[in-house]
């Protein structure tokens, strides 16, 4: 079905996050988890917002032509070029990237050099997820979102604008 490649991109970008978790000895997810143990404990109803992650892969994927999908598959299954640069992942590091302007800059830069990975990642994602809060709090006083840093500024540009959730679930751009 001509899926092997983009199997290949899963798995590839399962194994980067499992890394950068093992090198800051944190498992992907953990604050998730974290929020909804919480909310357990508390008996506060959980929501589960974001978009299914084969839907954020697959309009990914399609996004990408061949060249960008070999180059992208290539820097998963390597690293990112890690070894090469002499940087290591560090808690410092991730704290720092979570600062407004280095999600701005970092985000900016992923715009200019893959703006086919950008848009079905991040950006349909940040309409998303505003739109699925924005339910989520109907006719309640107080909502708790835990959503990636990067998410925020976007969700907070889209908050209360009319979305469509429609075609951002289907799996093809």
């Amino acid at each position: 079905e001509g899926r092997t490649l983009y199997l290949l991109a899963h798995l590839a970008l399962a194994s980067y996050q499992r890394r950068i978790g093992a090198s800051l000895g944190v498992k992907p997810g953990a604050e998730l988890l974290a929020a909804v143990t919480t909310a357990k404990e508390y008996a506060i109803p959980v929501e589960l917002i974001d978009r299914d992650i084969n839907i954020t892969l697959k309009r990914t994927w399609s996004n990408l032509g061949l060249w960008k999908r070999s180059v992208l598959l290539s820097s998963l299954i390597v690293g990112w070029d890690d070894d090469t640069k002499g940087e290591v992942v560090t808690e410092r590091t991730v704290e720092d990237l979570k600062e407004p302007k280095a999600l701005s800059e970092m985000l900016s830069e992923l715009g200019r050099a893959v703006p086919q990975i950008k848009g079905p990642l991040i950006d349909e994602r940040d309409q998303y997820l505003a739109k699925k809060t924005i339910d989520a709090g109907k006719g309640k006083r107080k909502v708790v979102a835990v959503v990636g840093a990067a998410h925020v500024p976007g969700m907070k540009q889209h908050w209360g604008l009319p979305i469509d959730l429609a075609p951002l679930e289907t799996r093809l751009i």
